[in-house]
């Protein structure tokens, strides 16, 4: 820049020419080597005078000289200096702030992320649990029937109805699992005083309040009481829902006397336990033969239901129905 302020206002109106001007330390009188295009400088010729000795009476003389335009002119350009530094100052300590919120913002995102991960992974461990639980039921059913056959007939059916127990239990145990993480409810479908179950906790509780504006619900269990997302609200567990399917209904509690059943409408991960049932009741209620009613379709049932028949421990034999019994789409089975 120059210290000519003529020169100054002509490179300010001129196109095509700008001022520039190197930033200095009014305090130590140092240039700081910080070029600034657009502004104008300043002549600090009088303050690097007076530092280095120069005799006041003619340093004063050079400000009348100068006139109290220049003066004021001078005074003002500092200033705006002034107020550029300190608006660059907030600039940088709004940056930085706004790197920490991101910052932050990432780190909750993983921490968000972790805890679903944490959340799966109880799930998994809780079904695979379960699995463990229905394969040694299973191996405790077999050992049992190996002693109904050494047993009269009435420990037989004791013995046997304790083991269907059990591995009822533990197929209720692992759909429960299965469901829990993917089964949402409905603001809807609640109200104060309904048993629910919690996903995060792995408990029952009770809604004391909806908040459905947060989408939230209160609850209290024996231990605790607690606000949760909607989303981990779950239907009560050890509950059996009837469903009506292809005419029949069955819940753990009921005793099937009936010598045919009727699979139709069912996927094969449910028929096959209601069918599993349906034959250890037959053979306590002294049946020697029973049908089942599976349909044809595309054939996906009908096969589900013959591959757990072949070597099944309380079949003899089976066949499929005469025309007059419903041919290819029902199953008569002869029971040992």
């Amino acid at each position: 820049t120059t210290h000519l302020t003529d020169i100054k206002v002509f490179a300010h109106k001129t196109e095509g020419m700008a001022n520039a001007s190197m930033e200095f330390d009014h305090k130590t009188l140092a240039p700081l080597y910080r070029l600034r295009i657009g502004e104008p400088g300043q002549s600090f010729a009088i303050e690097t005078a007076k530092r280095y000795g120069m005799p006041e009476s003619i340093i004063e003389s050079a400000r009348i000289m100068l006139g109290k335009g220049r003066a004021e002119l001078e005074n003002l350009l500092h200033d705006l200096e002034q107020k550029r530094r300190h608006y660059e100052d907030s600039a940088g300590d709004i940056k930085k702030h706004e790197r920490e919120l991101t910052e932050r913002e990432e780190k909750l995102e993983r921490l968000l992320k972790d805890a679903e991960a944490k959340k799966k992974e109880i799930f998994a461990k809780a079904y695979k649990e379960t699995s463990e639980i229905i394969a040694d039921t299973k191996r405790q059913m077999n050992s049992l029937l190996e002693e109904i056959k050494k047993v009269e007939k009435d420990k037989a059916k004791i013995i046997l109805k304790k083991a269907t127990a059990a591995h009822e239990q533990a197929i209720e145990k692992i759909r429960e699992y299965k469901s829990a993480d993917t089964e949402t409810l409905s603001m809807d479908e609640l109200k104060e005083g309904d048993a629910v179950f919690i996903k995060s906790i792995g408990s029952d509780a009770v809604i004391t309040k909806l908040l459905k504006k947060s989408n939230r619900v209160k609850i209290k269990t024996e231990k605790w009481e607690m606000e949760v997302p909607l989303s981990d609200v779950g239907r009560k567990k050890g509950k059996v829902v009837k469903k009506e399917k292809g005419g029949v209904s069955i819940s753990v509690s009921e005793e099937i006397v009936a010598t045919q059943i009727n699979l139709i409408g069912l996927r094969v991960d449910e028929a096959i336990p209601m069918l599993e049932k349906f034959l250890n009741h037959a053979m306590l209620a002294g049946f020697s033969e029973v049908t089942i009613i599976h349909g044809t379709g595309a054939g996906i049932l009908l096969k589900a239901v013959r591959e757990h028949l072949s070597g099944h421990r309380l079949v003899e034999g089976f066949r499929s129905g005469e025309q007059t019994e419903g041919g290819a789409g029902v199953t008569v089975v002869m029971l040992k």
